[in-house]
């Protein structure tokens, strides 16, 4: 009963303290509010950040997905709303960062309309006071004309200004474009060193962050810039794995599944594969149709290989061994209902495709 009290006049404890701070926070909001209300631009700027917090964040950012842009029927989170509008009225008044966050809003084109003109206007506002992400929005501007002829040597001025200040997307582009420079083994050492600095020093969980982590697995895997080495690629692979990466769940399958740099272990293999095709990651959905169909490292399910199968092909990808694996499933019966017209559609479909077991399947099956 002693502990009982005890425990009572804790918890009690605790969320008096809790209560205290939630009051405290709703009246730094409110003393906030005021202030940006009153016309204070950098209040506007807080407050235009505080409700940007709050605005749902879209994981296919990480993989490299579409966005949606916007339209008129697009139904835009109000968060996003509001920070844009407090970002406008601080930039109206000249506050340089928020004037960078205006022209990164309307670069986006994902909660107001696409307008390269506008967003190139803020950011030459904003980078006359340095601002890291406006540099980084017009170097994005030259490289790709958007409103101005395409400029390289403008793009790579900018983006290096925008680096220099440690800016997390400016880095993380500038490492992508050392990158991609697959013969020279200097470019891709300085391409290992950013995107070590940017997993190393982001919020683990930050879309920079994220992608290095992923950008790493891959470097350590190829020996881009460094020595294969199979323990570092899987242990980058993991950490991007786990904030939901879907090609670096679907390389981290692989690895389990052949036993590189980690313990081979099938379980593991499926697990990451299913993470991976869950997202609709082709190669991964096209991984476990196989294992399923054939008993490759699971045990054989011609269901489990139906069910993957028919995502590919509602994907749209048009590849004759998808289709013939799928004829065969509706031509016997095999984890479907058995239907011949289905058999015919797609050998049809693989034969069209350049599979010639297909074409002589179709052929026995029309003739």
């Amino acid at each position: 009963m002693v502990l009982t009290r005890h425990f009572i006049q804790k918890m009690a404890t605790a969320i008096i303290a809790l209560s205290i701070s939630w009051s405290a926070l709703a009246a730094d909001f409110e003393s906030l509010k005021a202030l940006a209300e009153s016309g204070d631009s950098q209040s506007q700027l807080g407050l235009a950040k505080h409700y940007q917090t709050l605005v749902r964040p879209d994981y296919r950012i990480f993989n490299n997905e579409p966005i949606d842009f916007y339209n008129e029927d697009k139904d835009v989170d109000d968060n996003a709303e509001k920070a844009f509008s407090w970002y406008l009225k601080a930039a109206n008044q000249g506050n340089a960062i928020a004037q960078a966050k205006v022209g990164g809003i309307y670069h986006d084109g994902i909660y107001v309309p696409l307008d390269h003109t506008k967003a190139f206007k803020w950011y030459q506002k904003a980078v006359k006071e340095d601002v890291a992400e406006a540099q980084f929005g017009l170097a994005l501007i030259y490289a790709y004309g958007n409103e101005t002829p395409k400029d390289p040597k403008k793009s790579k001025y900018w983006l290096e200004k925008a680096a220099a200040q440690g800016y997390a997307p400016a880095l993380f582009h500038l490492a992508y474009d050392y990158q991609n420079h697959y013969g020279d083994d200097e470019s891709q050492k300085k391409a290992l060193e950013i995107f070590k600095k940017l997993a190393n020093t982001e919020s683990r969980n930050s879309e920079y962050a994220v992608r290095s982590y992923y950008a790493l697995g891959f470097m350590y895997y190829d020996g881009y810039g460094t020595e294969e080495d199979y323990k570092k690629s899987a242990y980058w692979y993991q950490k991007a794995a786990e904030q939901g990466h879907d090609t670096a769940q679907l390389e981290l399958g692989r690895m389990y599944s052949r036993g590189e740099g980690v313990g081979q272990n099938h379980e593991k293999a499926l697990k990451w594969y299913t993470k991976a095709a869950n997202q609709k990651n082709v190669l991964a959905q096209t991984g476990l149709a196989w294992m399923y169909y054939h008993g490759n490292d699971v045990e054989q399910d011609y269901t489990q290989a139906f069910k993957w199968l028919n995502k590919i092909v509602e994907s749209g990808k048009d590849d004759h061994s998808i289709q013939a694996m799928l004829a065969s499933l509706y031509l016997n019966g095999d984890g479907v209902a058995k239907n011949n017209a289905e058999a015919i559609k797609w050998y049809g479909k693989a034969c069209q495709n350049g599979n010639r077991y297909s074409c002589k399947q179709y052929l026995e099956l029309t003739q």
